[in-house]
């Protein structure tokens, strides 16, 4: 994996602008976690206290800084304000960070981080709805493309842009099969989510993508056993699974390819 020479050798200022533009990100991830269920335009109106409809001016919408400042309430009205905006900053914060590491500053990288920012909208939003948003999807999917692009460009490699493109083919395909056998209980969001986790891991390498996949499947099973057993759901009953691919996703890419081909090869064997 290339890197930028010259930058990467100051690990703590890429951590901080990291953490700095994660946060910025994670902002506009909230927005778009509690307007696209609605309905609403993720760019209009300017945020407003959801109280008593105060706009918030710029310095109140710094991220995470004013909600300290403000110690968690309105300006106006003196209204609580949720933990979920400040969470919502500092989880995308960590997953923008991890993705620069692991990523690098390469279009990988750059993937990684797109993907960070749709990651906790996308989880939030399934878990709440039991739906993954096309507006969500599309945007992953055509930002690791544009990724895999730019990659392709630099290496002055055309064929390089095959890899990612069937790995997205091919995740989607496996969970559409899967959508048919199962009458539904695979939902079509899900068989576009895997598309974007196809096109961004696959980047790297498809043994990436399928590793990520694989995770996906046993944090399932492995939460679906253990509701089961609490007696939190009911056999027959439908669980969101767009999580699950996130996190098997996530964990494929902290884990890297070097783990991800290791582990299919036990498979194979």
């Amino acid at each position: 994996m290339q890197t930028l020479s010259g930058i990467t050798g100051y690990p703590t200022l890429i951590a901080v602008f990291a953490v700095l533009f994660g946060l910025v990100f994670g902002s506009f991830a909230s927005v778009l976690t509690v307007r696209i269920p609605a309905g609403k335009s993720i760019v209009y109106p300017d945020s407003a206290c959801p109280k008593c409809g105060r706009w918030l001016p710029p310095w109140e919408n710094v991220p995470l800084l004013s909600y300290l400042l403000l110690r968690g309430r309105c300006r106006g009205c003196g209204e609580r304000i949720g933990l979920f905006y400040p969470l919502m900053e500092i989880g995308t914060a960590a997953l923008y960070v991890l993705a620069v590491y692991a990523g690098g500053l390469t279009p990988v990288g750059l993937a990684y981080s797109g993907f960070a920012v749709i990651t906790l909208p996308l989880l939030i939003i399934d878990l709440r709805h039991r739906r993954l948003p096309n507006v969500l999807t599309l945007a992953g999917f055509s930002w690791a493309i544009l990724c895999a692009v730019i990659a392709a460009v630099l290496a002055q490699d055309a064929a390089g842009l095959l890899t990612p493109v069937l790995s997205a083919a091919g995740c989607a395909a496996f969970f559409l099969l899967l959508n048919i056998v199962s009458r539904g209980g695979m939902g079509l969001g899900d068989v576009k989510l895997a598309g974007v986790i196809g096109a961004t891991l696959g980047m790297v390498h498809w043994q990436l993508a399928a590793f990520g996949i694989m995770c996906g499947f046993l944090a399932g099973g492995i939460s679906s056993i253990w509701l089961l057993l609490t007696r939190r759901v009911k056999f027959g009953n439908t669980i969101p699974f767009g999580p699950y691919m996130l996190l098997g996703a996530w964990l494929a890419i902290t884990l890297g390819s070097e783990a991800a081909i290791s582990v299919l090869r036990l498979w194979y064997l």
